[in-house]
């Protein structure tokens, strides 16, 4: 079953990502409730985590499936 698998909010409130089981990463605007863009993993792995850096909300730090971890950095 493909599905969100979870989501992390900005420390400014205005940026939510969701991760998916889909291979996708989400950014949406919390304000104007429209999704930004969307980015795909690869090699297709599941998205199962995501979190905003506390104190940079330009970083995303994603945890896939195939045990590994990236850095986005917007």
């Amino acid at each position: 079953v493909l599905g969100v698998f979870g989501w992390g909010w900005s420390a400014s409130d205005e940026l939510i990502a969701s991760c998916s089981t889909d291979a996708t990463i989400c950014f949406w605007d919390a304000i104007r409730h429209c999704c930004l863009r969307c980015v795909s993993d690869p090699f297709y792995s599941s998205v199962l985590v995501c979190l905003f850096n506390p104190t940079n909300n330009n970083i995303l730090i994603v945890g896939y499936l195939y045990m590994y971890c990236q850095v986005y950095i917007m």
